[in-house]
């Protein structure tokens, strides 16, 4: 069985893990040393997942002192079961697996949570303005799984969003582009949040209102 989850971290710790991870320190006032940043994923069935940001043990002069991440999978009675490698990087996915199941766990940071959701939005505006409707998304996956019966709903839809299209072929922009050109449209940005949930319109007028312009494109690169 697959079990799935997202941790979203504050843009404070995103950028402070990032710092610690990539870049290494002048001296020891620099380092990062002592307990590591941990956030944890409960799922469901009881498993718990902690992504850590680990530093090391102390400061070696003209040697690696940034820091790593891993992810560790614990059993529903606190029993470590499962550990990945040592990574570099703290945002992404996190795949383990126990007892013949799987579990995945996306990190992502508050801006990033952000981002993903004007992607969402986006793309019913697209929708909206191509007059494609929801009923034409379902008629389009259903002609991927007529045409091949063993096709999942999830690759059938994958199929239709980066081979077919719709109407004449025409589909919206992947999330990286939208990020290079939508996404940095202040204006329309703006425009989005009319239809956005509360969370989302709250974290733009609280932190990307003040990041206009060429801010807010240094922000995204």
């Amino acid at each position: 069985m697959k079990y799935e989850g997202k941790i979203v971290i504050s843009d404070k710790d995103a950028a402070m893990i990032k710092r610690y991870t990539e870049v290494e320190p002048k001296c020891e006032e620099e380092c990062f040393l002592g307990d590591p940043i941990v956030y944890t994923y409960r799922f469901i069935n009881g498993v718990e997942a902690d992504v850590k940001c680990c530093s090391v043990s102390s400061y070696e002069e003209g040697g690696c002192n940034t820091a790593w991440t891993e992810a560790v999978l614990f059993d529903e009675h606190h029993h470590e079961v499962c550990v990945t490698d040592v990574c570099e990087e703290y945002e992404g996915i996190w795949e383990l697996e126990y007892d013949g199941n799987q579990y995945k766990v996306e990190v992502m940071s508050e801006f990033g949570r952000f981002a993903e959701e004007a992607y969402r939005l986006y793309k019913l505006d697209w929708m909206m303005t191509h007059n494609i409707s929801p009923e034409d998304v379902v008629a389009a996956i259903e002609a991927q799984i007529l045409e091949d019966p063993e096709t999942s709903v999830s690759d059938a839809f994958d199929a239709v969003e980066n081979e077919v299209g719709f109407k004449n072929g025409c589909m919206w922009v992947c999330f990286n582009e939208f990020l290079t050109h939508e996404f940095k449209d202040y204006d329309y940005l703006k425009k989005l949040m009319g239809n956005a949930p509360l969370e989302t319109r709250l974290y733009f007028y609280r932190e990307i209102m003040e990041l206009k312009g060429n801010e807010l494109r240094e922000a995204i690169a």
